[in-house]
């Protein structure tokens, strides 16, 4: 077999389906459920999610006759047990992530750009996060550059469908089994969003920190009510305020550099945007911002928490 790369149509807006929907399926391409309204998962409750995938799965079948089963991706990566087995009990066997973020969402890339990101990065089996909003205009033409340069490099591509059907297939065996593959021991970030104990004792949490004024004041009321709180810090913060936070004896964490969502960055970017923070508050303060991390609007995965436990952001 040649090497397969993804090129499955995941759809979720609402005009999209109706507008475009018969003509992608008549195309040969796979529809999946995204969502209908493109909220966080793990923020609704189980009754909303399944009005959520209900509401896409009824738009697609009365616009295309198909349906969007068994395929899931969950909006910003956004999952739980709880998503999983919702999802499970509706018949949307897959939740399908990504390999590779090609950031076309961003509307600053262009179209070659866009190409570099995947071309980069190919890998058989690998799954590509593209878009096809405002934003990405140039996600369109970078489609040429990436599918002539992948198949001068031998690789094809396949729907999400067709790829799962090769898990497991290989060329040839991946490994020598006469040469034993240690493990890898894999640290998570612990995900705390409450503290069982019996003591009447709670946490103040501030994030981004990004206006100067309000953050001013916050630390003078603190001060005023002898109380500590912990701040999560993202780029936009004053260096000297953050000595201030440090010499008022309050507590820092890392709220990353940029404040993006972390489930949709790749573990290079996510480590450098994590680094480039922890530089700033040891610049600015000599203190560090480990062992806390706060993903950015809570989007989290197991990818996410993984990295962030690997640079010893241990909660």
């Amino acid at each position: 077999r040649r090497r397969h790369t993804s090129s499955s149509l995941v759809s979720w807006a609402r005009r999209c389906v109706q507008e475009t929907g018969t003509w992608v399926v008549s195309q040969g391409h796979e529809l999946g459920n995204h969502s209908y309204s493109h909220e966080f998962s793990t923020y609704l409750t189980i009754a909303e999610f399944t009005a959520e995938l209900n509401a896409l799965e009824n738009k697609v079948v009365n616009a295309t006759g198909a349906t969007s089963r068994p395929l899931f991706r969950p909006p910003y990566g956004d999952y739980d047990q709880s998503v999983l087995e919702t999802l499970g009990s509706l018949g949307y066997t897959y939740t399908v992530g990504w390999s590779v973020d090609t950031l076309d969402y961003l509307g600053t890339l262009s179209s070659e750009e866009i190409a570099f990101n995947v071309l980069d990065q190919l890998s058989p089996g690998s799954i590509y996060l593209m878009h096809a909003v405002p934003e990405s205009a140039n996600t369109p033409g970078s489609l040429y550059e990436i599918i002539a340069s992948a198949r001068e490099a031998g690789y094809s591509f396949a729907t999400i469908s067709d790829l799962i059907e090769l898990d497991g297939v290989y060329l040839e065996d991946p490994t020598d089994p006469t040469d034993p593959v240690d493990p890898v021991e894999t640290v998570l970030s612990q995900l705390i969003n409450q503290v069982t104990t019996g003591e009447k004792v709670v946490s103040l949490t501030i994030s981004d920190a990004s206006d100067a004024d309000n953050l001013r004041e916050i630390l003078a009321n603190l001060a005023t009510l002898n109380v500590k709180a912990t701040f999560f810090l993202n780029g936009l913060t004053e260096p000297t305020l953050i000595d201030d936070i440090s010499a008022q004896g309050q507590e820092s964490g890392n709220h990353t550099f940029s404040h993006d969502d972390a489930t949709q960055r790749t573990e290079a970017k996510l480590t450098n945007d994590l680094n480039n923070l922890e530089q700033l508050v040891q610049n600015a303060s000599g203190t560090s911002s480990k062992p806390y991390f706060r993903a950015p609007m809570g989007a989290t995965s197991t990818s996410v928490l993984t990295t962030a436990g690997s640079l010893g952001y241990d909660y």
